[in-house]
């Protein structure tokens, strides 16, 4: 039933070597493909025909698109809701990295009264990638506001933001999530530095499975978890369909989302048809 699956995917996001990935293993599984070129700030969807299940992978503003406009099933598995980091900490509590952050906007937080060079950890309220989440002085923050007050960026002053104290993290790893099971992953980082390798410890493994069965925002998504105080903390959930591989199994995970979208395809085609 996979090759009933069509995968859209930019052939000129993150480096040659993914992509190169990605199309092996829709050839080793005989699943079809429609790769195309990414135009940077463009709205348009490809001209796509398919008769069937249709997943797409690419820039983030890519799948926005492909979620706002609703025309290929799925398309992307995302939700601004479930996917803002204020959801997933009201469900794993404790078991989130930032539960105790603060929800503020870049313009209220720039107006408080900080030192300059006083430290915080900011990064988006939801998935839209507006900038990356990192450790910032204050004062860039200010900094910050005051430009996108001029317009012409993507941030504005009213962009929710989660805004907490700097952690030290030890390990961090991406996992991917195919219906409550990690399909592949990688580290990433160590002690805040780029650090990957392939493997996953199977406490890492366990504990994301864990969390899973507690809630999940979407069947396939993407989790990044951290070594932090001696245990394993949620840093993010990502969109899947935007999110980038690092050393993961790319084969893998292509082979396990395309057969959980087969199966709900075919599951859903036997129902109506019964």
């Amino acid at each position: 039933m996979m090759d009933k699956i069509l995968w859209v995917v930019h052939d000129n996001l993150g480096n040659e070597h993914e992509f190169s990935q990605l199309k092996s293993a829709f050839n080793k599984y005989e699943i079809p493909f429609h790769a195309f070129h990414h135009v940077p700030f463009s709205d348009e969807l490809p001209q796509v025909i398919w008769d069937g299940p249709v997943i797409a992978y690419g820039a983030t503003r890519f799948i926005e698109n492909v979620f706002k406009e609703g025309a290929w099933s799925p398309g992307a598995f995302f939700d601004d809701k479930a996917f803002s980091m204020s959801s997933y900490n009201k469900h794993y509590g404790e078991h989130s990295l930032n539960y105790k952050s603060e929800c503020s906007t870049i313009e209220i937080f720039s107006k408080r009264e900080h030192d300059s060079d006083q430290l915080f950890f900011v990064r988006p309220q939801g998935d839209h990638k507006e900038f990356a989440g990192d450790v910032v002085e204050f004062g860039k923050i200010s900094k910050w506001f005051r430009k996108v007050s001029i317009g012409n960026y993507i941030l504005r002053g009213d962009t929710p933001i989660i805004v907490s104290k700097p952690k030290n993290l030890g390990r961090e790893w991406r996992l991917f999530i195919v219906e409550g099971r990690v399909s592949t992953g990688s580290q990433y980082r160590h002690n805040h530095r780029l650090s990957q390798d392939p493997h996953i410890p199977k406490t890492v493994i366990e504990f994301a499975e864990l969390m899973t069965r507690k809630w999940s925002p979407a069947d396939v998504f993407a989790m990044d978890v951290c070594e932090h105080d001696g245990g394993l903390k949620i840093i993010e959930l990502n969109c899947f369909n935007s999110s980038g591989f690092y050393l993961s199994n790319i084969e893998k995970l292509v082979f396990d989302v395309s057969q959980f979208i087969a199966k709900r395809y075919t599951t859903t085609l036997d129902n109506t048809g019964a």
